[in-house]
Parts: structure tokens; C-alpha cells; sequence
């Protein structure tokens, strides 16, 4: 089982790719990561999805956080959630690691 569950919550093409790549920057960084492929784009389905699953993450990239520069990572087991720079996600995710 992943660790992280990127959400898809836009048919935006810029989106969804920005969704893939950050998928592959936590992958690069040790976390075990997948996209959500739930055809339902709300973000009550999806987060729905990921407790369900017992991901310890979820990463939301939406366009909000697309136009900001930013993601946010809701810890799923303390139910906390963060919004961090695109710029800073692998260095962010390195830190939950250690």
C-alpha cells in the first residue's frame, strides 16, 4: 500500500499533469505514492477514497493550488493539513520521513 494518494480534482490538462509530476518529485524522495483514479472529481470522494484506504497523506493539487505555486498535504492520521511551496515539496516530504 502507498503512503501518499495525489488527488485528481481537476480535467484541466495542465492540472492533471502538474498532479503526475508531483507524484514522481515524492517518489523521488522514498514515499510510496499513487494518483487517485476515482472518476468522481469532488474532493469528498476522493479524500473519502484515501481514508478508506489508509493513506497516510493525501496531496491536494487543485486549481487554487496550481495558480499559487503550492500544494497542500493533509496528514490523515493526525488530521492536519499544510500547504508548502512547490518549490519546497521534496525537502518537506524528506522532513516527515526523518
Amino acid at each position: 500500500m502507498a503512503d501518499i494518494l495525489v488527488l485528481n480534482l481537476s480535467d484541466d490538462l495542465d492540472i492533471v499533469q502538474g498532479a503526475v509530476k508531483i507524484a514522481a518529485r515524492c517518489r523521488l524522495v522514498e514515499w510510496k505514492t499513487e494518483m487517485s483514479l476515482v472518476e468522481d472529481l469532488s474532493f469528498r470522494a476522493q479524500l473519502g477514497y484515501a481514508v478508506s484506504q489508509n493513506y497516510r497523506f493525501a496531496i491536494i493539487y487543485s486549481d487554487n493550488e496550481h495558480s499559487e505555486g503550492m500544494v497542500s498535504i493533509k496528514d490523515l492520521l493526525n488530521r492536519t493539513q499544510n500547504t508548502v511551496k512547490l518549490s519546497e515539496l521534496e525537502s518537506y516530504l524528506f522532513t516527515l520521513k526523518h
